[in-house]
């Protein structure tokens, strides 16, 4: 890969197999017996994988703490170092599409199955799993794959009136776990 500069519009799609959840295609190392956990990751290729919708958009953001460090150069104190003390990464992204899993992440429930017909608000708490990323660029080209381990939830409510359409905002932090990996092609 170059490090050449080039312009790219990139689609992203966002796909979800959350903790407890069963899969049929494990990644080397685990075993596809057992739910998913931190430590038991599905492949990226499993059909298990929950698509969240049609992601109209999207935003990877890192965020971090830092300690300035200053000497004096030679009695004013000058900048001498930078110390990052705390680090997050967020995954921001909007679909057009209303799916159970938005229902279940906005109004806080159970783990909800596809084709659930009821279920009972604040009986649950926002879940982890894995997140899967793909981004393609403008001609179709696929750039990058990331399977994350993360907490997410949906932010921002539901709402809808004058003509709009509802777009659940999704919000997954990551979190840590030797598991996460980005392929970049």
């Amino acid at each position: 890969m170059s490090f050449v500069k080039e312009s790219y519009a990139i689609g992203s799609h966002c796909f979800l197999l959350r903790e407890g959840d069963t899969f049929s295609i494990a990644a080397a190392g685990s075993n596809a017996a057992n739910p998913v956990s931190a430590s038991n990751v599905p492949a990226t290729t499993t059909p298990e994988w929950i698509d969240l919708g049609v992601i109209e958009e999207w935003e990877d953001k890192p965020t971090s703490e830092e300690k300035r460090l200053y000497r004096p150069s030679p009695g004013q104190l000058v900048p001498k170092d930078v110390i990052t003390t705390k680090q997050d990464l967020k995954f921001t992204f909007k679909s057009n599409e209303l799916s159970v899993i938005a229902h279940q992440l906005l109004y806080r429930t159970q783990t909800l199955a596809a084709g659930a017909a009821y279920f009972n608000p604040l009986a649950g708490v926002p879940p982890r799993g894995f997140l899967l990323l793909q981004r393609y660029d403008q001609y179709n080209v696929l750039h990058q794959v990331a399977l994350l381990w993360v907490r997410i939830k949906l932010t921002g409510g539901m709402k809808s009136g004058d003509g709009n359409v509802i777009m659940p905002e999704y919000e997954a932090d990551l979190l840590y776990n030797a598991n996460n990996i980005v392929t970049l092609s």
